[in-house]
Order: structure tokens, then C-alpha cells, then sequence
């Protein structure tokens, strides 16, 4: 095995379960790529509670591009977090370890969840993100990029075999961006991208964070990628109006759903 990159969660801000969402998929943002001795988790909104944890084969990772509800909510929804087995390790590359661990115990804990989740869950880890490479080395290189997002937020690229996936999401995509972005993205296999809005939804919402549909062509055209996904989808997005705007998009850039899968 290479890289096996899947979707499970596909939705921006809040979720979504109404039936005119059911082709594309309602759950807030989540995504996961498998190797052979390693499970990398890339943020755990709602998505998170179908992901099948395989601990007692591999290595469990979860990186977070940022902290905003719709990609932490879930975390504590999946069955398979509660086995103690092996540990998972958790970080992100905005922040240190400590940070990271004041913002996810204070979110499950007190008044924003019935359980203290760290302190009773001992195997969840929270690491410095070069203790994540160092478990990485000579499995997945990875690295990463600053995106442009209300309280920050950070793009991955994992290369493996000569094959490569870049995540970013949750990017307001400014010009002043581009040449880092394309350098960033050089030959990527897939690069998913922020489109939560369009272009005419942008005008009334800038400084939200988030990118265009429009933008992730303008994007693709500049670039050497092969393949765009763009995810993020705003909440209020049925599959009809996806379908219809899908019918626009060139043939190297498509929606995401959820249970998507790539195999690189």
C-alpha cells in the first residue's frame, strides 16, 4: 500500500442531516490517510465518528489544521477512541503541545462536555508535531504550510513513494499566497481545497476564512497539480445546487462526498 486517502466529513461550520444532503454528506470536516503501519486522522468534526479506528494494527495519529468547532466536535463520538489499546497521539502544527492541550481538555470538560475526556481516556496523547515526524520518518514525509483563517489554521502535504496529498482547508485565498501555495502544491496528486463559498458569496463575507468554488479553478489552472477536491461545503448547500455547479468545474476538479476514497 502507498497512500489510501478517504473523506468522512465533508460539511463546513455546522452539520447537516436534512435528506437534501444526503449524496454529498452532512458531516463537519474530517479525513484520513492509510498506510501500511500508520493511521493519520486530519481533524475530527462530526465525520470522526465513522472512522474505524485500527489500532491494534497500525499507529494512530490525529493532526488538527485548527481548533473551531466543526473540526473537533466529533472527536469524542467514536466508539473505537474508548478501547485501551494502543495510544493515539495528537497535534497540530500551530501550535505547541501545551496549547493544544489547554483548548481540547477545556472543550471536553465542564460545561461544554459531561466528561472529563482526557482524564479518563490515559491513551490519548497529546505531542510537540515533531514528535508526530519523528513516528512518521521513513513511513510518510509530512509537512506544513500557514493558511489564512480567523485564529490561524495550517495546510498539510504527505508525500509517499513519489505520490502526494496537500490539505487546505479553511483558507481565505489571497493573491499574496499564490506563489507559496504553487510551490507548496508542486505535482501534488490531489490537492483539497477550501470552496465553502462562492465568488458572489465571498463579497458579503470576506474575512470569514474561507475560500470560492471560482477560486479553486483559478488555482488549478496556475498550478502543476493533477487533482483537486474541494470540500468545506457551506451547510446550506443542497446536492442539487452541488450537482449543478459540479457541471461547471473542469475534468481535474471535482466535490467531494463522503466515503470517497483515492488510492495513490
Amino acid at each position: 500500500m502507498s497512500m489510501k486517502f478517504k473523506v468522512h466529513g465533508v460539511r463546513g461550520s455546522v452539520s447537516n442531516s436534512s435528506p437534501e444532503f444526503d449524496r454529498y454528506g452532512g458531516n463537519t470536516s474530517c479525513y484520513e490517510i492509510e498506510i501500511d503501519d500508520c493511521q493519520i486522522i486530519i481533524d475530527t468534526g462530526t465525520g470522526f465518528h465513522n472512522v474505524e479506528l485500527m489500532r491494534k494494527q497500525k499507529d494512530t495519529v490525529i493532526i488538527y489544521s485548527h481548533f473551531h468547532h466543526d473540526h473537533i466536535q466529533g472527536l469524542s463520538f467514536n466508539k473505537y477512541l474508548y478501547d485501551n489499546f494502543s495510544p493515539i497521539l495528537l497535534s497540530s502544527a500551530l501550535c505547541n503541545a501545551n496549547t493544544l492541550k489547554k483548548i481540547l481538555e477545556t472543550y471536553y470538560s465542564g460545561h461544554y462536555f459531561p466528561i472529563d475526556l482526557f482524564g479518563q481516556l490515559k491513551h490519548l496523547k497529546i505531542v510537540e508535531f515533531n514528535e508526530i515526524n519523528k513516528l512518521l520518518k521513513g513511513k510518510i514525509k509530512l509537512s506544513s504550510t500557514k493558511l489564512r483563517h480567523p485564529g490561524g489554521a495550517c495546510g498539510y502535504r504527505f508525500e509517499k513513494n513519489g505520490a502526494s496529498i496537500v490539505t487546505l482547508f479553511d483558507n481565505e485565498y489571497h493573491d499574496n499566497q499564490k506563489q507559496d501555495l504553487i510551490e507548496f502544491c508542486e505535482g501534488a496528486d490531489l490537492v483539497v481545497w477550501d470552496g465553502m463559498f462562492t465568488e458572489e458569496e465571498l463579497l458579503s463575507k470576506q474575512g470569514w476564512g474561507h475560500s470560492s468554488i471560482e477560486k479553486a479553478h483559478e488555482f488549478a489552472s496556475l498550478s502543476s497539480l493533477k487533482r483537486m477536491l474541494i470540500t468545506h461545503h457551506s451547510p446550506d448547500r443542497t446536492d442539487v445546487e452541488l450537482d449543478k455547479i459540479g457541471k461547471t468545474l473542469d475534468s481535474n476538479i471535482e466535490f467531494a462526498y463522503e466515503n470517497q476514497v483515492f488510492s495513490f
